[in-house]
């Protein structure tokens, strides 16, 4: 794959070019993973809430680290990607928002990890054999 890292020694004007080639590829991967996640958290909520059961520390924190991510991919990074593609950014704006762009995304990713492990932990924890009935 062919990867620019203007960090690394790549130039602003670089990346912005590989950033405009590769986004739409980038998107169709990413849009479904974050959709797919935050519909199973919703469909998770909504199976507890049939069955009359109140939503575990885990379900919880799963739910919470999802929206967490959609609230950043909503405000920070798809905004910034936007702007990467837009041709209207410096080549000082382009390192600014990368920094920005770069910091909100760790947090971005190190809460999807939260919420998979999170939700393993709902899904397959100790008392899941007990959930499915009732008393």
């Amino acid at each position: 794959m062919d990867h620019v890292d203007v960090r690394r020694g790549s130039s602003p004007a670089e990346f912005r070019r590989w950033f405009s080639t590769h986004s739409d590829r980038i998107r169709s991967v990413m849009a479904p993973l974050g959709v797919g996640a935050a519909l199973l958290t919703a469909a998770s909520s909504a199976a507890q809430a049939r069955d009359g059961r109140r939503p575990g520390p885990a379900s919880l924190a799963a739910a919470a680290a999802t929206a967490g991510v959609v609230a950043i991919t909503l405000t920070v990074n798809e905004p910034a990607n936007h702007q990467f593609t837009g041709g209207a950014l410096t080549d000082v704006e382009t390192e600014e928002l990368l920094r920005r762009w770069d910091s909100w995304h760790r947090v971005r990713v190190g809460l999807g990890v939260l919420a998979a492990v999170a939700a393993t932990v709902a899904v397959t924890g100790p008392d899941h054999s007990r959930r499915g009935r009732r008393p």
